[in-house]
This record gives structure tokens, sequence and C-alpha cells, in this order.
């Protein structure tokens, strides 16, 4: 049981490091056909893409799950306890909502996109776009299992939410 939770903990950086690893490996075996070679492979682009939005959106997740994205916690700092837990809720709200409209939004393309295939390998668009939906809900859990880690650290003694 336990191992099975740290595998669901880590299935976005796991899933985030083979697209990574994917897509950096096909774009040299690709700048290698094609300037080595003079033969182009037609499936690099369709992989990188595929890649690049699921290593965006599922790494996204991965980040937030430990506060690494960009934030200007020191401006809010400089602002009294009481501004600082304000800031605190206002920017978690728009996250949330942020997250919400496009995991929806995304979810909808995804649905749309059943029959549209990509041209070389016939790939489902479904299978890429599924990567948004996902990878918000995902960054909504991790901010939600952290929201009261982070409010707690907005203290009197003056310690501010690492965002």
């Amino acid at each position: 049981m336990n191992i099975l939770k740290k595998l669901l903990y880590h299935v976005d950086d796991i899933v985030a490091s083979i697209a990574l690893i994917i897509l950096v490996g096909s774009t040299i075996l690709g700048v290698f056909y094609r300037y080595a070679l003079s033969d182009p492979l037609t499936w690099v682009e369709e992989v990188s893409l595929l890649c690049v939005v699921w290593f965006v959106f599922i790494g996204g997740s991965s980040a937030t799950k430990r506060n690494a994205h960009v934030g200007i916690d020191f401006v809010i700092a400089l602002f009294p306890l009481a501004v600082q837990k304000l800031a605190f809720i206002v920017v978690h709200a728009v996250c949330y909502a942020s997250l919400s409209f496009m995991a929806w939004w995304g979810w909808l393309l995804a649905l749309q996109a059943k029959l549209k295939v990509t041209n070389m390998l016939r790939i489902s668009y479904t299978y890429i776009d599924l990567a948004v939906p996902i990878g918000c809900i995902l960054m909504m859990i991790h901010m939600t299992l952290q929201l009261r880690r982070n409010w707690n650290m907005l203290s009197p003694s003056g310690k501010e939410a690492s965002r």
C-alpha cells in the first residue's frame, strides 16, 4: 500500500519526466536524420507536440506540488498580516478559477477532438488535449493539499506563505 501511495504521489513527476526524455530524444534524432542523413523523420513533429503539451501541463502539476511556480512574495511580506492573508485568498481564488476554466475547456476540447488525428502517426488529438484537464485538476488537488500548510505559515511571526 505504501508503494502505491508513493507511486501515485510521484505519477506527475514520472509522466513529465518521460515526456521530456522522449521530447529531447526525438528532437535530437530528428535533427540527426535531417542534417546528417538528409532523410527527415516525418513523425518527429507530432511526437514533439504531444510531449510538449503533456510536459507543460503535467510538469505544472509537479511544480505546484513543490510550490515551485514563480511568485513575488517579497512584496506581500512588506504588508501587514491581514493584507498578506487577503492577498493569499485572492491569489488562490484566481488560481482555482483559472485552473477550473482551463480544465473545463480543455475537457471540451478533448471530447471535440475525437475524430481529429495527426497526419503521420494517426494519433487522436484527444490524447494530446487530455493533458490540459488532467494537469489542471492535478494542480488544483496539489493546491488544496497545500492550502492549510501555507495558511498556517501566515503567522504573526512574520512568515509569509510561499507560493
